[in-house]
């Protein structure tokens, strides 16, 4: 399978949000085809201010769209997750397994009802992992991320210092990936 990516961070400032809508638009006509679905999703997502990082790949007919939502930087507070959409263009409509569409309007839902098929979020004691980056090596995949430690100080008086996180990403038989380990069915970490 061919993999093609590129990442888009808020925290980077203008010119890497630019070379990164120019690495996701690169050999396409924009005129044509106007705002692309996958940098609408990740506007949406960094306007709401509960997610930043988006990522796309290809992988088996389809363009795959990994953000992270929800809230970071808080240590042991952060309820960060990674979700995924995909689509058959790279221009979208990018939507989740449930085919709901990945850039949905804040409309009062809870947070947990966003779009987004969940790949990855806490568990045990596994806080807040997001700001994803997904690395195709041959046949295997890798989700990057960072999360919060609890052993760990954040800031002076709270848990949770940030760590690396390098996991296997698994592709199930229905074709969405996974990060291996996690299920959605885990239970949160506990509240701080």
């Amino acid at each position: 399978s061919t993999s093609r990516g590129c990442a888009a961070s808020s925290s980077g400032g203008r010119t890497r949000t630019r070379a990164a809508r120019a690495a996701v638009t690169e050999g396409l006509d924009d005129a044509a085809t106007g705002l692309f679905e996958a940098l609408r999703a990740w506007r949406a997502a960094t306007a709401r201010e509960q997610g930043v990082p988006a990522y796309v790949v290809f992988h088996d007919g389809y363009w795959w769209l990994f953000a992270s939502y929800d809230y970071c930087c808080q240590g042991v507070k952060s309820n960060y997750r990674v979700v995924v959409g995909r689509s058959a263009a790279i221009t979208g409509p990018y939507t989740d397994r449930s085919g709901q569409s990945m850039i949905s309007p804040r409309d009062g839902r809870a947070l947990a009802d966003d779009p987004g098929t969940p790949v990855l979020a806490g568990y045990g004691s596994t806080y807040g992992p997001g700001h994803e980056s997904v690395l195709h090596d041959g046949e295997n995949w890798f989700l990057v991320h960072h999360w919060y430690n609890p052993a760990r100080e954040w800031k002076p008086g709270l848990a949770g210092g940030a760590e690396l996180g390098i996991r296997p990403l698994d592709w199930g038989a229905d074709g969405w990936p996974v990060a291996r380990g996690w299920n959605p069915s885990l239970p949160p970490p506990p509240a701080p």
